[in-house]
């Protein structure tokens, strides 16, 4: 368990952005990073097989907010990659 095991919250109380920028607070410097989250929509399936529903619709929206992605892109000293850039 890193970082992110102690932030477990009920999805009532979870806020991915600002989950996002508590983690972006605690990175070390020079250490690398991974944040793995699971954005998507509600289905049928997801509703009756899975634990992490609605907290996926909260990281779409989180992902998509042009706010979130200027404040990560004004963090000196954080890059953010994708599959592209490996």
């Amino acid at each position: 368990c890193h970082m992110a095991c102690e932030d477990v919250l009920p999805p009532e109380q979870y806020d991915p952005v600002e989950f996002i920028h508590r983690m972006v607070g605690r990175m070390a410097d020079g250490d690398t990073y991974v944040l793995v989250l699971h954005p998507g929509y509600l289905d049928a399936f997801i509703l009756n097989n899975s634990s992490l529903t609605t907290n996926r619709t909260k990281e779409v929206d989180a992902l998509i907010d042009p706010g979130l992605r200027a404040w990560l892109e004004a963090q000196g000293d954080l890059r953010l990659v994708d599959y592209r850039d490996l």
